[in-house]
């Protein structure tokens, strides 16, 4: 059994990647306020005639490329897995302020690594909307509320003629600055707690070059952005790029080579009268004595009860989704604290609802390797779109485990697993209660499609092969499984979807006892140790 360390994230010793972004703004404002008066060399109108963003009404592109799936490595730190852009296109409408992304994608590692539901068979499409303020999403067909309208309104207000569009809008002027010795005209644009931005023009041509920007994000806080526009062509007398690069907190997000360029054609896009609301809302299932499922949403959770606390597994989405699994709690265990909550990996819907839960003073367990990606992440400024953890002196309080890790309890057991050399994430924990034979599982397997037999060997996804073959190594005997996204299954469904016709040996009378020895070592010990904090901490 691994040793659980623990850390708090300090922004005092810590400078992010994304945090580069910060300090290159604050020396830009800085040289604004003690240089010179910033010189108007230009109108704003000068650079819209420029780009011919005054005879743009909509915009239309179609491009191929290569799209990067913003945090869903295999391991934190590691390089986002990559897909192959098949032929998105972009259709917006600057005076309806809507924006239509559809992007198809296929697949590129093999072997598969990491999220974005690999791997993909045939085509998989991408899509995301926005009309006015309302955003959407459309994945498998199925149509959602975007978690956050963050993203759409930077892709329409920081294009190449969205971004003056918007400016214009604001009676924003250009500034000219000079940065290494080179001149830029730079305007500035924002989307009040979602995004701002500025955007940097080559005073030669009058060309957008470059938007350097900060969106509201519920892990990485204020992400930064830069865009790059490049190989600019003239389409019935306005400048448009050819290419088109973004990069999310320091890495590739989208690479674009444009194939076609369409400005004026009719863009038609609607609210989809099937689209639900995105008020959070919670349901509690009883599973067993003192465990409890919370649903409601995309992504769940699960409260299980010990002798003097309570564990909660997984705090996903956002902070919004993170407090309404905190009052669940609460309700259902009012006398109750929260020991800690499992993070179950990295990837951002399973972490964005986790600062709710830091906020509470409750300890996140998560695993080892992801100990400096918090830690960078949580001292990064949350300015943009503030929430309670930003505004105070709370610092959040991480554990981590190695590859396993027992809580022992006389209410009950709690095993905790990491997933090693899953496809999916190699830092993914699962749990399993044996005397209650229930696993909890997040990302390593979904039971959003019930079926009603064991899948062909060609249609099984790697990740569940590979978790199925976990619990056989392991002889877990478990008969209820809780996904963290779909719905309570029995194992059957797992075993299924693994292309599996056979449930695990389980031979009670041969099954190793608990190693109560190691009740020293319980989770409970750990944080009650002043110690052993304040060794872990100083190391770190």
């Amino acid at each position: 059994m691994d040793h659980i360390g623990d850390y708090a994230a300090n922004a005092t010793n810590l400078c992010p990647p994304w945090g580069t972004f910060l300090l290159r703004i604050a020396a830009f404002l800085t040289a604004l306020v003690f240089s010179a008066a910033p010189l108007h060399a230009v109108d704003l109108d000068d650079l819209i005639q420029a780009m011919g963003t005054d005879k743009v009404k909509t915009m239309s592109f179609s491009a191929g490329g290569a799209y990067f799936h913003p945090g869903g490595s295999a391991l934190a730190g590691e390089d986002w897995p990559k897909f192959k852009i098949v032929n998105l296109t972009q259709r917006i409408d600057f005076e309806a302020k809507a924006l239509a992304v559809e992007m198809p994608l296929e697949q590129v590692l093999d072997p598969p690594r990491g999220a974005g539901f690999q791997p993909i068979r045939g085509l998989l499409v991408r899509s995301w909307y926005l009309k006015g303020d309302t955003a959407w999403r459309k994945l498998r067909g199925q149509v959602r509320p975007a978690r956050s309208p963050a993203r759409s309104q930077h892709w329409l207000w920081t294009s190449p003629h969205g971004l003056l569009k918007a400016a214009k809008a604001a009676g924003s002027r250009p500034n000219l600055v000079t940065v290494g010795g080179k001149k830029w005209y730079t305007v500035a644009v924002e989307k009040s707690g979602l995004f701002r931005a500025i955007g940097w023009f080559d005073p030669e041509e009058n060309l957008l070059r470059k938007v350097e920007a900060q969106i509201a994000h519920e892990v990485l806080n204020d992400m930064s952005v830069v865009t790059l526009y490049t190989g600019y062509k003239v389409f019935d007398g306005i400048k448009h790029p050819a290419r088109i690069i973004f990069n999310f907190a320091g890495q590739t997000a989208y690479d674009l080579e444009l194939n076609t360029v369409s400005p004026n054609l009719p863009v038609f896009l609607d609210v989809p009268a099937e689209l639900k609301s995105n008020e959070v809302k919670t349901t509690t299932e009883k599973v067993a004595d003192g465990i409890y499922y919370i649903g409601g949403g995309s992504h769940h959770s699960v409260v299980v009860e010990l002798e003097k606390d309570v564990v909660v597994f997984e705090a996903p989405v956002s902070v919004a989704r993170g407090n309404a699994v905190l009052k669940a709690v609460w309700a259902r265990f009012p006398k109750k604290k929260i020991r800690f909550v499992i993070n179950s990996h990295h990837h951002f819907d399973h972490s964005g609802g986790l600062r709710a839960f830091a906020y509470q003073e409750v300890p996140i367990l998560t695993h080892e390797s992801n100990r400096t990606f918090y830690a960078e992440a949580y001292s990064t400024a949350r300015s943009i779109s503030p929430d309670p953890l930003s505004n105070t002196a709370i610092k959040a309080r991480f554990l981590t485990m190695g590859d396993e890790f027992k809580i022992i309890d006389a209410e009950r057991i709690i095993e905790l697993y990491t997933l090693k050399g899953s496809p999916l994430s190699e830092s993914n924990i699962i749990a399993y209660l044996p005397k209650e034979k229930v696993l909890i599982v997040a990302g390593a397997y979904s039971s959003q499609k019930i079926l009603g037999g064991p899948l062909a060997p060609e249609d099984v996804n790697p990740t569940q092969a590979h978790l199925w073959k976990f619990i056989e190594d392991r002889k877990l005997d478990i008969e209820t499984v809780l996904p963290v996204r779909g719905q309570k299954v029995t194992v059957d469904q797992l075993k299924w979807a693994a292309g599996a016709g056979v449930k695990p040996f389980s031979d009670p009378e041969n099954t190793p006892a608990p190693d109560t020895a190691a009740g020293d070592q319980t989770a409970k010990d750990v944080l009650n140790s002043p110690a052993k904090e304040e060794d872990s901490q100083k190391n770190f």
